[in-house]
């Protein structure tokens, strides 16, 4: 029995032994091979030179894997690991305060370790304009020139709100300023903003909060990436801070919008298979499609406008005419009616003043004979009296 716990004490020192002996054996080989390789000068193999490029690079391969939910974030990211440099497009509708995106976003940088230099920022600014306005205004081509990666759209929801555009006719402009933009540029990812008012009146308007939630919804609904700062994220509803100023947002306020903006590039989560060597192709040749047909329907309306234009023009031509046709008959008619009133006024007087002539032919009255003194007198009336001491009556006579 005691020779048996000998035996087993004696396996377990000799294991022991071993083990010291090997991993000696194995801390010498490698000190003498890092030895050897620094006095040959020879390089390190790929396995164990892993350069803090490559570590940085390791995000590349998993935002490739899902891009489909992947934040702005990691997108910039991507594009900032393969192309270097990253160029940015913004199209602001906030008046005066323009400089709170581009802040934002060098914000964004340094948080994915990007130098500032390195970000391409351009902003086209179209200061409280309409979104028909801001399609009209655009020259798309110039904002394609920029090769932005990412485009940043500030819908003017508040300015359509206040020029009385429906919420249905903005959903349809924001959605041909995306296909001129996309079409335009395919390498761009685009990405609309709803801000908050102008004005405290905007956002204390239920109205308008329900407008830029079915803007929201249609937008999401069309599969266009939008960021919500009315609604979504809340930033300036039920702060307690002046929000507002005669010039429009106060500086807490875009602080608020600038920090809101930050914290959802890096949180939210959007499909970005489309844009910085995405798959582009298909999209694109749909929205070249639709913009054929909305081309060839806004080409027939304005054809119909046209015509009904001109079939009004042609009406209210034809109306004008008989107008005038009516007031050339009645002034006729007046005229005619003067010239007989005037030919009964004058017959009328021709009358009269043939009246108030003495017939010629007509003759004498009695008791217009005289007595003839001469001897050639004139027959007197019938009823004379004989003169006196001759006792008969005698009719005068010429020359007896």
């Amino acid at each position: 029995m005691r020779g048996t716990k000998n035996t087993w004490k004696i396996a377990v020192v000799s294991i022991i032994v071993a083990g010291i002996i090997i991993f000696s054996g194995y801390a010498y080989g490698s000190y003498k091979e890092n030895k050897f390789l620094a006095e040959d000068g020879s390089e390190p193999t790929k396995q164990e030179q892993q350069t803090p490029n490559e570590e940085e690079k390791q995000p590349q391969v998993n935002f490739a894997d899902h891009r489909e939910n992947a934040t702005l974030a990691e997108y910039l990211a991507y594009v900032h690991q393969e192309n270097q440099s990253v160029a940015i497009s913004a199209i602001t509708n906030m008046g005066d305060s323009r400089q709170w995106m581009k802040e934002a976003l060098t914000q964004v940088a340094g948080q994915i370790d990007m130098d500032k230099s390195r970000l391409n920022y351009h902003e086209l600014q179209n200061d409280r304009v309409n979104s028909q306005q801001l399609i009209e205004n655009t020259d798309w081509d110039a904002l394609a020139n920029e090769k932005a990666a990412l485009t940043l759209i500030a819908f003017p929801n508040t300015a359509d709100y206040r020029d009385g555009i429906s919420v249905e006719d903005s959903i349809e402009n924001a959605q041909e300023i995306y296909r001129n933009v996309r079409i335009a540029n395919p390498e761009t990812q685009v990405v609309f903003l709803t801000l908050p008012g102008e004005s405290e009146t905007f956002n204390s308007d239920q109205t308008y909060r329900d407008g830029v939630q079915q803007f929201n919804d249609a937008m999401k609904e069309a599969k266009i990436n939008t960021l919500d700062f009315v609604n979504g994220d809340g930033v300036l509803i039920d702060q307690s801070f002046e929000k507002y100023d005669d010039e429009g947002l106060t500086p807490d306020s875009y602080e608020h919008l600038m920090d809101a903006f930050v914290k959802q590039v890096g949180k939210q989560k959007f499909d970005l298979t489309l844009g910085f060597k995405g798959n582009n192709d298909e999209e694109i040749e749909q929205l070249k499609q639709q913009a054929e047909e909305a081309q060839a329907e806004a080409e027939q309306e304005a054809a119909e406008q046209q015509a009904a234009e001109q079939a009004a023009r042609q009406q209210a031509a034809e109306e004008e005419a008989a107008r005038q046709r009516e007031a050339e008959q009645a002034a006729e008619a007046e005229a005619a009616r003067q010239r007989e009133e005037e030919a009964a006024q004058q017959q009328q007087a021709q009358e009269e003043a043939q009246n108030a002539q003495p017939d010629p032919n007509a003759q004498g009255t009695p008791n217009e004979g005289t007595s003839d003194v001469s001897g050639g007198g004139q027959a007197g009336t019938p009823d004379q009296a004989p003169a006196a001491g001759n006792g008969q009556g005698t009719a005068g006579t010429n020359g007896q």
